[in-house]
């Protein structure tokens, strides 16, 4: 009877470190996601101070939960807010970080307008 109860035990607590560990991964995309999703609001109205700021305010660790795609939309979307307000030199690492992430891990077909990565 011990046994069975020990295993039981033992079984919830699995359950719940699981479901918690997910509901954090979980949580923590969904996170990133809506910032993204509002900065890329921003970025599209062309108001790329305020699209700027959102990227800033998201983790790395928020970064490596989003799907590599949107990771490198981010890297390129947030180099370009940089290029249009003048700072130039700020750009040039999220677009070297946009770069690498694209031929790391074969985007380059996949990204809207590479130019825009490759061109400036």
């Amino acid at each position: 009877m011990k046994k069975k109860i020990w295993l039981w035990s033992l079984s919830v607590i699995v359950i719940i470190i699981g479901g918690s560990t997910f509901g954090y991964y979980f949580f923590s995309y969904h996170q990133a996601k809506l910032l993204m999703t509002a900065a890329d609001k921003f970025y599209q109205n062309k108001n790329y101070a305020q699209a700027l700021d959102i990227y800033q305010q998201m983790t790395p660790g928020q970064c490596h939960r989003l799907l590599p795609l949107e990771q490198a939309h981010l890297y390129i979307n947030a180099g370009n807010c940089f290029y249009e307000t003048g700072k130039y030199s700020d750009a040039i690492p999220f677009f070297a970080k946009a770069a690498e992430f694209v031929e790391k891990h074969r985007l380059l077909q996949q990204i809207e307008a590479p130019a825009q990565l490759y061109n400036r």
